[in-house]
């Protein structure tokens, strides 16, 4: 048990995330001698066990310990996913890179140009149209001003006054 002020502390902490068809799970617990118990568990969509562990560290070393096993996560995912990039948590598009063909540009303009002039909805609509199209959402918006659409307000060109849907 941890003490404050001579007060008794006990914590108790879980949490849960999905990845795939996999659930991982935590729960830490302060024991006795300022020591914190931390353990894993990870099932598949069965049930079946996955994963296992525990660690045992003082309370002091959370942070440090925090901050060594996050970089050693990181660094392991990097190499099991090619397709992340070196920003924490981000992830190159499907079709980074690849050329934007008349075709395509035509149909991110309909798209865009079929949704209306709804000023509150330009960054929803360009991350449906990064998932659809396979492109980062920067990708997206640099694309839409080459086709001649507002990339602020989704149904209205680029070159059109206040009011007017581009229709």
């Amino acid at each position: 048990m941890s003490t404050f002020a001579g007060m008794a502390i006990s914590l108790d902490y879980q949490g849960d995330v999905r990845a795939g068809d996999c659930t991982f799970a935590v729960r830490a617990r302060i024991g006795e001698a300022e020591h914190v118990a931390i353990e894993l568990t990870g099932t598949d969509s069965d049930g079946d066990s996955i994963a296992a562990g525990e660690l045992v560290l003082p309370a002091d070393g959370l942070a440090p310990c925090g901050q060594l096993l996050s970089e050693v996560m990181e660094a392991l995912s990097r190499l099991h996913d090619p397709r992340r990039n070196r920003k924490r948590g981000a992830r190159t598009a499907a079709n980074a890179n690849a050329p934007w063909t008349p075709e395509l540009d035509g149909q991110l303009r309909e798209h865009w140009l079929a949704r209306g002039a709804d000023p509150t909805a330009g960054a929803a609509v360009i991350g449906e149209l990064s998932d659809r199209f396979g492109r980062s959402r920067s990708s997206i918006r640099a694309r839409l001003v080459k086709v001649g659409c507002d990339p602020d307000v989704p149904g209205r060109r680029l070159s059109s006054v206040d009011g007017d849907a581009g229709a």
